[in-house]
């Protein structure tokens, strides 16, 4: 807005808001910032009406601006009237023969520190700890799992190996548990610490112990997603037909069909005085996640707000969960406070992160201080075909790159 209807390039904006000395993806987190900037303004790429962009070289305020002291504004009003655009459909993409795809994820914690008591109902993030550096893929559609100590997490190894690995919350090496299942997946953790509860081949489902030893098989079922219920003595799970939510004791018997509804039902969790049930309600055909409440016996569903995987504070204070825009995963935190009763939502959630980095899987500490998450980072290598060895070989040093041009080289 100090340059009206000028180019700002991509180089001003790196001096300006990384110094030299600060490691970023730059490229990602200013289209990241841009992006957030138009969605604000419910502002298009396609058809800007505020902010213009000019292709590898940078952007453009295309309204006007009055000066008015120290401070700027539209001069035709309409900043102080947008409505903020609905979020867009994630797009996934590939880079062809030009570059391959390296996901590096690693598992970070989050502190919520209250710094007084006039800041005691916003949590605010003040900085994180990576505590894996393995950059294995944590597998997208499973929870974290903590018993105060240590943290429970599935990783996808090549060759679509999969392995329940556990990390001290401190930090430290990933140590893998010795289970025997075929292609094993952390669902959940036992109340008490003692036992997991995995998927395995076939979508069958075993209680594991966590000290080793032998699983024992939940019966006959085959589900999608599980968790433990209110109570530990139940399970709750989605039937592999993907619509059919079912109850049924740790053994596997006396199966309930609590609710049937058209999208997946998963990420099933119960507050923490086991009176609500939330979960994550995926419609494949329009691809968009809502997290829908109703009572423990499925009773009383409705939806709640667009988002997905969330879970409780130990306090139920806060319902922390994640949020998908513009390519981009962000973690909120939904204050609840006590109407009379019984606990009622506030409306407004709070964003705990802003890119450029990707968190997902959130999963609050046990003293509720901290939110423990998997971080994501895109990053793509590009290569050239060596016809003498017909493979793809490493190009450009190993410089994370994408959308590569042929120039022309005059004289």
């Amino acid at each position: 807005m100090e340059r009206p209807g000028a180019l700002v390039t991509r180089e001003e904006f790196q001096r300006a808001l990384w110094p030299s000395d600060t490691f970023v993806d730059f490229d990602h987190g200013l289209s990241a910032a841009v992006n957030r900037l138009r969605e604000a303004l419910g502002d298009s790429a396609d058809n800007p009406q505020f902010i213009e962009t000019l292709t590898r070289r940078g952007y453009r305020l295309t309204v006007p601006v009055v000066r008015d002291g120290n401070s700027v504004s539209s001069s035709s009003g309409t900043l102080t009237h947008v409505i903020p655009a609905t979020s867009k459909r994630i797009l996934q993409y590939r880079l062809g023969i030009l570059g391959a795809l390296a996901i590096a994820t690693v598992l970070v914690s989050w502190k919520i520190l209250f710094p007084n008591p006039e800041l005691q109902r916003i949590p605010r993030v003040l900085r994180f700890t990576k505590l894996t550096n393995d950059r294995q893929l944590k597998w997208y559609s499973d929870s974290l799992a903590s018993d105060g100590s240590r943290i429970y997490f599935t990783e996808m190894l090549p060759g679509q190996r999969t392995l329940i690995l556990q990390v001290p919350v401190t930090g430290g090496e990933a140590v893998p548990l010795p289970i025997s299942l075929e292609r094993p997946r952390m669902l959940d953790l036992s109340r008490n610490g003692s036992e997991l509860l995995v998927a395995s081949e076939h979508d069958s489902l075993w209680a594991q112990p966590v000290t080793g030893g032998s699983a024992r098989r939940v019966g006959t079922i085959a589900a999608i997603d599980a968790r433990f219920g209110p109570d530990g003595t139940s399970i709750i799970y989605t039937d592999i037909n993907e619509h059919d939510v079912y109850s049924v004791n740790r053994d596997g018997s006396s199966p309930r069909k609590l609710f049937t509804l058209s999208g997946l039902s998963n990420s099933f969790q119960f507050s923490p005085d086991g009176r609500r049930l939330r979960f994550t309600l995926f419609d494949r055909v329009l691809d968009n996640m809502t997290i829908m409440e109703g009572a423990p016996d499925g009773t009383g569903l409705h939806e709640l707000r667009p988002g997905a995987w969330g879970r409780w504070t130990s306090d139920a204070r806060f319902f922390i969960f994640q949020t998908r825009h513009s390519r981009r995963l962000d973690l909120w935190a939904l204050p609840e406070q006590r109407h009379l009763l019984r606990q009622k939502s506030i409306e407004q959630p709070i964003q705990l992160t802003a890119g450029p980095m990707d968190f997902f899987q959130p999963l609050p500490s046990k003293d509720g201080k901290q939110i423990f998450a998997v971080g994501k980072t895109l990053q793509a290598e590009v290569v050239r075909y060596d016809a003498h060895t017909n493979e793809f070989v490493p190009y450009l040093s190993g410089i994370s790159a994408v959308w590569l041009s042929q120039g022309m080289v005059n004289g």
